[in-house]
């Protein structure tokens, strides 16, 4: 792939992207014409989009219709698997050729191998459930608010856990600490906010 000239955009690079990956026995070995856009980290994630028309632009196959951009996962669990740095060789490695490798195989087997998501809100919902290891959209919703927050404010915030305690008084505030040092606060600010007004999960 080779880094197109910059324009006071983000760097994009363009290009075929070849990889080889197995999963369960299986082997594939594959290329994608790909357009990986990455502005400031860590504020900005890389946004990756599919140009060579192999994949369809709707929701089943897990790409966003109107910008055709890949959804790769939910950002928290993106961030959680590049680390706090990045790095886009972590980042091609642990997000785009997972999901390049379930896009080859889906064509032949008709699902995605590696497991999927819901689309949308659901999807989300699900997915931040397990990452905070919390029950139900409420206690998402209520962790996002205390991410949100600073952490002085936040140990006066009921605790998302749902044990009734203040945050500060119970064991969950670690869970909430290692949360944090997935994202800027700003990150959270923006997803609360965007989850007020109904909008999180479906940015293209």
């Amino acid at each position: 792939m080779s880094v197109d000239p910059a324009t006071g955009g983000p760097a994009v690079l363009r290009g075929t992207f070849a990889f080889e990956a197995a999963w369960g026995g299986v082997d594939v070995k594959d290329a994608y014409e790909l357009r990986i856009e990455v502005a400031s980290y860590p504020q900005t994630m890389p946004r990756v989009f599919e140009t060579g028309g192999r994949i369809k632009r709707e929701a089943d196959e897990h790409v966003f219709a109107e910008s055709g951009r890949l959804c790769l996962g939910s950002e928290l669990r993106l961030r959680q698997k590049i680390g706090p740095r990045l790095d886009l060789l972590s980042f091609a490695d642990e997000c785009i050729v997972p999901f390049l490798y379930a896009a080859t195989r889906r064509k032949t087997e008709g699902r995605f191998v590696l497991g999927e998501l819901s689309h949308g809100y659901a999807g989300l919902y699900e997915d931040y459930q397990d990452l905070f290891g919390v029950t139900g959209d409420e206690a998402v919703r209520s962790a996002l608010r205390v991410l949100a927050t600073t952490p002085r404010a936040a140990v006066r915030h009921r605790c998302p856990c749902g044990c009734g305690k203040r945050l500060g008084q119970c064991k969950f505030r670690d869970r909430i600490a290692e949360i944090r040092q997935l994202a800027p606060r700003k990150v959270f600010e923006d997803m609360n906010r965007a989850l007020r007004v109904g909008k999180l999960g479906v940015k293209t």
